[in-house]
């Protein structure tokens, strides 16, 4: 719940607006027709986190949100580095579907901005990087096939 309300909040929208969207979701009410007559009435059970486990459902919402965070973080680090191709369109981050790219440059203090931000976000939202599946690349430091 916290996670949709900062992305609202973010997004700038009214406080008005972010008081209806809370009331909806957690307070929902269903009721099943049948042939068309309304029977009964039932809590909703599964809350946000139903949608958030697919992340092709939620990707906009999600990336959008880590964009907007890592501006932020970035703005206020001096110490960030964009990647050097990167530094004229202040391009740091490519996403799509549940893929996400960060471009930098490859120094400590750069580094440490992204992974708090990383980490900010996982604490926000409950979804985390896949490690296992995690890649970094840095220019000029190839290895060739069957060096270790």
């Amino acid at each position: 719940m916290g996670f949709l309300i900062a992305a609202l909040q973010l997004f700038g929208f009214p406080d008005i607006f972010i008081g209806w969207i809370e009331e909806c979701v957690t307070t929902p009410m269903f009721s099943v027709c049948i042939n068309g007559n309304p029977h009964g009435f039932f809590n909703g059970a599964r809350g946000l986190r139903q949608g958030i486990r697919c992340p092709r459902s939620c990707s906009f919402w999600s990336w959008k949100q880590l964009q907007l965070m890592m501006q932020q973080l970035i703005d206020q680090n001096e110490v960030f580095s964009y990647h050097w191709r990167c530094k004229e369109l202040r391009l740091f981050q490519l996403c799509f579907a549940d893929d996400l790219l960060l471009f930098y440059k490859a120094d400590v203090a750069s580094v440490q901005v992204f992974r708090r931000g990383l980490d900010e976000f996982a604490n926000l939202s409950g979804l985390h990087a896949n490690h296992r599946r995690a890649s970094s690349f840095y220019p000029g430091q190839h290895r060739k096939s069957g060096s270790t």
